[in-house]
């Protein structure tokens, strides 16, 4: 495992996140992180360009009472070309909450998402809450989904 492997391990078990990478002239070489803030929020794009995208569902929560792990959230990205004062959405997920109680499963993971007006542009999902007596299932990239585990 490289190091940069190992980093996004690391990302994907913490948190969901979402950046957005450019080199459009106007932005100069900038990257814009988004964490999860309960809300959806906005960025509009300072140059003509192709964007680079990476998008990181939540881990799911934990079940039986903390004793089987969530599943991890789904890594999505690409570029995207956009016109300058393009106005995107973009919704970070929150990690599923753990189980209180052995016979428990946790919640499942939020998705990431980046939208364009009514387009889902790119989306990252959640993974799935561990469960009573098994682990959580890892998250779909893309735009369906599909059970957690």
């Amino acid at each position: 495992m490289t190091q940069h492997e190992g980093l996004k391990r690391i990302l994907l078990a913490a948190a969901s996140a979402l950046a957005i990478l450019s080199a459009v002239p106007e932005a100069g070489a900038t990257t814009w992180t988004f964490t999860y803030i309960a809300t959806e929020a906005t960025w509009t794009a300072p140059g003509t360009g192709v964007y680079t995208f990476d998008l990181y569902g939540a881990q799911g929560g934990a079940g039986g009472n903390g004793t089987m792990a969530g599943g991890l959230g789904a890594e999505a990205g690409g570029g995207i070309t956009l016109t300058q004062g393009t106005v995107l959405t973009i919704f970070v997920g929150e990690q599923g909450h753990a189980s209180a109680w052995y016979g428990g499963g946790g919640g499942g993971g939020g998705g990431s998402f980046v939208l364009a007006g009514t387009s889902t542009l790119a989306a990252a999902g959640g993974g799935g809450g561990g469960g009573a007596y098994s682990g959580g299932g890892v998250g779909l990239s893309g735009r369906n989904g599909g059970n957690g585990g």
